[in-house]
């Protein structure tokens, strides 16, 4: 996949939750991350961390930790 599709896919999985948040007056400060992978792609976790990262710092969250796991 090229990497504008890794970052965008990125993208979309933490607003809702960014969203949901504020509807609630609740201000987000950390997340965790989980993936599952069926192999590691290091162009595609490249693209998809720049994604994740760029909009958690847009909103001011921090990754404070998570998972992975290989999904085979």
């Amino acid at each position: 996949m090229p990497a504008p599709i890794q970052k965008h896919s990125a993208t979309r999985r933490s607003p809702p939750a960014l969203s949901d948040m504020a509807a609630m007056g609740a201000v987000p400060r950390w997340a965790l991350l989980a993936l599952a992978l069926p192999e590691a792609d290091e162009a595609w976790l490249a693209a998809f961390s720049r994604g994740f990262l760029d909009l958690a710092e847009a909103h001011g969250v921090e990754l404070i930790g998570g998972d992975t796991t290989a999904d085979r």
